[in-house]
């Protein structure tokens, strides 16, 4: 990759990468990798088709077991075999049309995948979900939230918006 420092297939690698039994995975935003980490061999690319967002960078990916983990920038949640890099299953986190966007690692937390996205863009708040590793669904919200009472309490959101599961 001479000449390409922090690129992969001509995408910028913003994230840190992950290594587990000798392979290095990495994430840009609507992709992912297994590399090699002994030779540099790509060992399988996996692509997200996306429905939008801000593409400004991905922090990483989670792995528990066998499964990888990576939120993309339209919000959702992709479950992924780590061997294969074939989808297990995605979710929706949040809804891109309300100016969300999803760039951190998500962090393996017990049986939990525990994800989070911004919105700083358009002053929505940001927040963290928490999602059962089996089956997939959303466990409730948890993260930022102003106290009832509190001056501009009623701007922030209440309900979970953790989206549900597709196949």
């Amino acid at each position: 990759m001479a000449g390409r420092e922090n690129s992969f297939g001509g995408l910028q690698i913003k994230a840190t990468p992950l290594m587990l039994n000798g392979v290095l995975y990495f994430a840009s935003p609507d992709n992912a990798w297994a590399v090699d980490a002994h030779s540099g061999k790509e060992l399988w690319h996996y692509f997200w088709k996306t429905t939008g967002g801000i593409h400004i960078g991905n922090r990483g990916v989670g792995i528990y077991g066998n499964w990888l983990f990576f939120e993309t920038p339209d919000d959702y949640l992709v479950s992924l075999d780590a061997r294969t890099g074939k989808e297990r299953w995605h979710i929706q986190i949040a809804d891109v049309k309300q100016e969300y966007f999803s760039t951190p690692a998500p962090i393996i937390i017990g049986n939990h995948v525990m994800v989070g996205t911004g919105g700083d863009t358009l002053d929505v708040p940001g927040f963290l979900e928490s999602v059962d590793l089996k089956p997939a669904r959303c466990s409730g919200s948890g993260g930022a939230s102003a106290e009832e009472g509190r001056p501009g309490s009623e701007t922030w959101r209440t309900k979970p918006p953790c989206g549900t599961a597709a196949v």
